[in-house]
């Protein structure tokens, strides 16, 4: 899926896929207000790293010539 949504970028005209780094923060706030408490360091660490993983195939996606 995130293969397939990658190259799906490439369709609109003058993305910059730098831009999918830009879901880091709204991400891990919706996380931290969603578990409120229950929300830890080491939670924080883990859905940083799920995000840099995610973005990081995206973007590789995106760059990839066919």
């Amino acid at each position: 899926m995130l293969h397939s949504l990658g190259s799906s970028h490439r369709q609109i005209e003058g993305f910059n896929p730098d831009t999918f780094w830009k879901i880091e923060e709204p991400i891990l706030l919706a996380v931290k207000e969603t578990l409120g408490h229950r929300y830890t360091a080491n939670m924080e660490y883990i859905y940083q790293k799920t995000i840099k993983c995610i973005s990081e195939t995206l973007i590789d996606e995106f760059i990839l010539i066919d």
